[in-house]
């Protein structure tokens, strides 16, 4: 980029080599025709000359400008496609991993719900299997407490059937044993005198 901030004797320079000799001509043309007793015109003539000079210099910069921004930005639009399909391919690869993201969230909600649903019909089997075994346990405890009751009665009805076998035993015993009193008349008559006497 050119300068354009040049000092006042720099800015004939500015110009174009054909620029500046034509407006040398045309300055010495007028210069001639000017007559030499008007100093403020001549003065006026070459403010004048001067600003136009400035603003020729001013132009062809911003033309040059100009030029250099249009071939930054044709150069950059050139390379807009090669980054577009750069873009295109990676929003394709998004998308992609996006669905494949969405797929694999929804087959593990799927496996979630299948877990819990698991879970839940094994907490069930889980609960009424010990219920089952609860009850299994309990009819078997009641079993065994019902055995045990009975033989503990059996026991109770032979220890009394074995204290009573005892006593009745004794007391038939005792029965047989003992000698009951007799009459005068069965005593004299199992005596051998007195059956004697009576012959």
């Amino acid at each position: 980029m050119k300068d354009t901030h040049a000092l006042p004797g720099q800015k004939r320079s500015l110009l174009a080599p054909g620029s500046a000799s034509r407006w040398a001509s045309r300055w010495s043309v007028t210069k001639h025709c000017v007559p030499s007793g008007h100093p403020q015109v001549i003065r006026q003539l070459e403010n004048n000359i001067e600003k136009t000079t400035v603003k020729i210099a001013t132009s062809q910069n911003m033309h040059l400008l100009y030029v250099d921004l249009l071939h930054h930005l044709k150069k950059e639009l050139a390379g807009y496609p090669t980054e577009l399909d750069k873009l295109q391919t990676l929003v394709g690869d998004y998308c992609s991993e996006l669905s494949d993201m969405t797929i694999m969230s929804q087959d593990a909600m799927m496996i979630t719900d299948e877990v819990k649903m698991n879970m839940r019909q094994g907490e069930a089997t889980f609960i009424e299997e010990r219920r089952a075994r609860e009850n299994r346990l309990n009819q078997q405890k009641k079993l065994i407490d019902k055995i045990h009751t009975k033989e503990t009665n059996e026991k109770y009805r032979r220890g009394r059937r074995d204290l009573d076998f005892p006593s009745n035993l004794m007391g038939t015993e005792t029965v047989k044993g003992h000698r009951w009193p007799v009459s005068g008349s069965e005593e004299h008559r199992g005596e051998p005198g007195a059956a004697d006497g009576g012959l």
